[in-house]
This record gives C-alpha cells, sequence and structure tokens, in this order.
C-alpha cells in the first residue's frame, strides 16, 4: 500500500510540473503565442493575433459568453502572462518580437497586448503594456486606473503597437492530476491481478 502511494504521489507531482513550464510558440522569429500559463489554478495557452473585438471573440456582443474573463480575473491572467512570459527575457527586452507589434508604427516603445472584459458602451480592456530595454512592464489594475476602450470593429492591425491575446478554455491542473491518479491505479490493479492469478493482461496492437 505503501509503494502505491508513492507511486501514486510521483504520478501526480510529474503531472503538475509536465504542465507549469511555460513554453514559447514562435513563427518566423516572431513570439506568436505561449502555452502552460498559470492563472490561480489553471492552465491556458495564449496567441498573439491581430483582428478586431468582433473576429476574434465570438461578435463582441455578449460579454459573458464571448470573453474568457471578468474584470478582476482578466488583470490576474495579464499579470501572470506578465510574470511568466515577458519577465526579463528576449520577448520582454524588445516588443517587436512579439506578432502584431509592427516597427513602422510603434509608438513610445511599448506595445499594448490586449483582452476585453466588458461592452458598457465601447469594449472595456485590460491592457499589459510590454516596454521595451529595461523599462518594467505594466498591467494597469482597471478598478484603480480604468479601462482601455475602444470600438468592436477596430482592428489591431491597423494601430501597429497594439495585439489582441486569445486564450483557450483551461484544462484545471486538478483534473490534470486525478486523471493521472486514476490511470495510475487502475494499471497498478491490473498489474497485481495479474501476478496474483498467473493470468497476464490483454493487450491490443
Amino acid at each position: 500500500m505503501r509503494s502505491l502511494a508513492l507511486a501514486i504521489l510521483f504520478t501526480a507531482l510529474s503531472l503538475g510540473a509536465a504542465n507549469s513550464s511555460v513554453v514559447f510558440i514562435t513563427e518566423n522569429g516572431q513570439l506568436i503565442g505561449v502555452n502552460n500559463i498559470k492563472v490561480d489554478r489553471d492552465f491556458y495557452n495564449v496567441r498573439f493575433i491581430d483582428g478586431t473585438c468582433i473576429d476574434l471573440f465570438d461578435g463582441c456582443d455578449n460579454a459573458s459568453t464571448d470573453f474568457p474573463f471578468n474584470s478582476a480575473e482578466a488583470y490576474a491572467a495579464m499579470l501572470a502572462l506578465k510574470d511568466q512570459a515577458f519577465n526579463g527575457n528576449v520577448y520582454d527586452a524588445d516588443p517587436l518580437l512579439t506578432r502584431g507589434i509592427d516597427a513602422d508604427m510603434f509608438y513610445f516603445g511599448e506595445a499594448e497586448i490586449l483582452l476585453p472584459v466588458h461592452l458598457a458602451p465601447a469594449v472595456s480592456l485590460v491592457a499589459l503594456y510590454n516596454r521595451s530595454g529595461a523599462t518594467p512592464d505594466f498591467v494597469p489594475n482597471p478598478s484603480i486606473d480604468g479601462y482601455a476602450l475602444t470600438n468592436a470593429d477596430f482592428d489591431s492591425g491597423t494601430a501597429g503597437n497594439s495585439v489582441y491575446s486569445v486564450w483557450d478554455v483551461p484544462i484545471p491542473s486538478t483534473f490534470i492530476l486525478v486523471a493521472g491518479v486514476i490511470a495510475g491505479l487502475i494499471t497498478r490493479a491490473r498489474s497485481a491481478y495479474s501476478a496474483a492469478s498467473g493470468v497476464k493482461p490483454m493487450r491490443f496492437n
């Protein structure tokens, strides 16, 4: 029983570690996304995509269904993105390496990475300002600093210094760990039964 408990613990810890590593997704030398951004207990994959809120967020007409976070959650998510993806690396030092940021229209040495949260009446956004060089990046707290505002049909590609962040629906880390534990239990039980009965487990090719 002790060895079984240790095996389950090892499986859970291994799965947790595997899902905690941030993976940078690049294309032609540009950062197009980041996988495994941890927000609270969940992991998200993020992509940086130019376009309109309408095109990227299911019509951008219902905040409760079209946007992945409420205001407080979006603030936490963008802080996590800043701390885990733009944390003193080359993408932090040079915002032009992020897809959607155009050198010809790069203003004030900073890029705006946008995430919509409200529709009242304009699109309210939480923004991550990725600043070039050693200047610290910044995520304004919407409850204190307010929101960035835009129109639903605003195309971030026309701005040059702005790009939307599109977040996927997460698989909770607890679900991943429980699934791993269950799989370990099933495997262990089958092995124990086979050893006791002398019956080899069936294999399907």
